[in-house]
């Protein structure tokens, strides 16, 4: 996910499209591995009777995590944007953006952006990427912590048998073939 995070940063408004789709690919294959190796990470350690809860509490996380992760960027990039944009040698210009910007993490699109003149729609272009670089920075030291705490983490040995109440009750094998009974 960091290789992912950290390519996306090297993507402007000049990028490819082969570029940016082949990142999206590394990235989506790094983000996935994340999404189906945690929930069995965060109960290897845990009885059976704490399956629901842990299930329960890593679902409540990961929501919780995602608002952060919407957040978080949104702030980051509305900031460079604003920075960016203030920046500009023509004030004027650079007054315009911003008012009729508002929030730009919002306003993305290509509809927006074509409603300016075109110098007014290079600078917003010019800013709206060094926010989204910004951004994949930034997420590229999440992902690099993230990284290196899961070596810290205590190797679990995942069961191989069930110590539940649930489910069939096993005895001895009768002489029809059968050795399950279910619980009435």
């Amino acid at each position: 996910m960091a290789l992912g995070m950290g390519l996306f940063s090297l993507l402007d408004q000049k990028s490819s499209t082969g570029a940016w789709v082949g990142f999206q690919v590394l990235a989506a294959i790094g983000s996935g591995f994340i999404v189906t190796s945690t929930l069995p990470a965060a109960q290897a350690a845990l009885s059976e009777a704490d399956v629901a809860i842990s299930t329960a509490t890593w679902a409540f996380c990961r929501a919780f995590g995602a608002v952060w992760g919407v957040s978080i960027p949104a702030a980051i990039f509305n900031n460079r944007f604003a920075a960016h944009v203030s920046a500009q040698k023509d004030l004027g210009l650079a007054t315009q953006v911003l008012q009729n910007t508002g929030n730009p993490y919002q306003q993305a699109s290509r509809e927006f952006v074509m409603q300016f003149s075109p110098e007014v729609q290079s600078i917003i272009i010019e800013a709206y990427t060094a926010a989204l670089q910004r951004v994949w920075q930034i997420s590229v030291v999440f992902a690099g912590l993230d990284f290196l705490f899961a070596w810290l983490e205590k190797e679990v040995e995942l069961r191989t048998t069930l110590e539940t109440e649930y489910g069939p009750e096993e005895k001895e094998a009768s002489p029809e073939g059968g050795d399950l009974t279910v619980p009435k």
